[in-house]
C-alpha cells in the first residue's frame, strides 16, 4: 500500500478526493479482513481483467486528456464501479488514477513546451489545467523548474528524455 504523499495532492482535482475516500475504505476494509485471519488472493483471471479494464482507462484519459473527467467516467469506460476501479488501477499502475492523469498531462505538455512559439497558458488550458499558474506549480513539483525555464534551457531532445523518465 503506498502512502498519501501531501506534495501529490493537486487539491484543485477533484478526481483526487473520490480517490483518496475510496482508498481509505478499501484500506480499512482489507485491514479488517487481515485482522481477522483473512489472506487476500486472486487468480489468474482476475488478474488478466485488471490489466484489461486498467488499460481500457488508460486509453480513455488519454482520448479525453483535456477534459475534466470524474472518476465515474473512466470507471464506467472501464466497465467498474468507481470503488472497484480505483483499487485496481493503483494495484495495475502502482498509482491512483489522478496521479496517472496528472502526469500524462505533464508528459504531453513537455512535447508542446518545444513547439515554436506554444502559449503556455494555451497548453495548461488545453490539458485540463485550471490556469496557468496551476499548470506551473504542478509543473514545479514535478521538474523543480517552472515550465518557462525548461522551456529556455532544454532542447528538444533533452525535453523528449524528460518525458521519457516521465512514468505514466
Amino acid at each position: 500500500m503506498r502512502r498519501l504523499e501531501f506534495a501529490d495532492v493537486d487539491p484543485l482535482e477533484p478526481l483526487w478526493a473520490d480517490v483518496t475516500g475510496l482508498q481509505l475504505i478499501a484500506d480499512v476494509l482489507v485491514a479488517a479482513y487481515e485482522h481477522a485471519g483473512g489472506k487476500p488472493r486472486k487468480r489468474t483471471s482476475t488478474s488478466n481483467d485488471h490489466a484489461d479494464r486498467a488499460e481500457a482507462a488508460k486509453a480513455y484519459i488519454a482520448k479525453h486528456l483535456g477534459e475534466n473527467i470524474s472518476l465515474a467516467d473512466i470507471a464506467a469506460a472501464s466497465n467498474a464501479s468507481p470503488f472497484n476501479f480505483a483499487r485496481l488501477f493503483q494495484q495495475e499502475t502502482g498509482m491512483p488514477v489522478h496521479r496517472y492523469l496528472t502526469r500524462l498531462r505533464l508528459r504531453t505538455s513537455l512535447d508542446r513546451i518545444a513547439e515554436p512559439g506554444a502559449d503556455l497558458t494555451s497548453i495548461a488550458l488545453d490539458l485540463g489545467f485550471s490556469s496557468h499558474s496551476h499548470f506551473t506549480d504542478v509543473f514545479r513539483r514535478e521538474f523543480g523548474k517552472p515550465p518557462s525555464e525548461i522551456r529556455e534551457t532544454s532542447t528538444a531532445t533533452s525535453l523528449k528524455k524528460m518525458s521519457k523518465n516521465l512514468i505514466a
